[in-house]
């Protein structure tokens, strides 16, 4: 902007902003951003699949765990 305003000035302007609205780029870096993109989502979608996964997982050890005896049966002695 700085490099900007002196000439806007000159033509008797006054700059008061610059920004940028779209970036047109190369055909290459178009799709080496789209894999980018897919790539993270794959990356996310896959992290939630573990989750769940773990989450099915726990439930079902705690499921076992509720039915699982809970040791040997006891012996019962006969009054002798």
């Amino acid at each position: 902007m700085a490099a900007v305003a002196p000439e806007a000035q000159a033509l008797g302007a006054a700059l008061v902003g610059v920004g940028v609205k779209d970036v047109i780029l190369p055909g290459e870096m178009t799709t080496l951003l789209d894999q980018l993109i897919e790539a993270e989502k794959q990356a996310q979608a896959n992290l939630i699949a573990r989750r769940e996964e773990t989450a099915a997982h726990e439930e079902l050890t705690r499921g076992a765990r509720g039915r699982a005896p809970a040791g040997p049966p006891a012996r019962v002695r006969s009054g002798a």
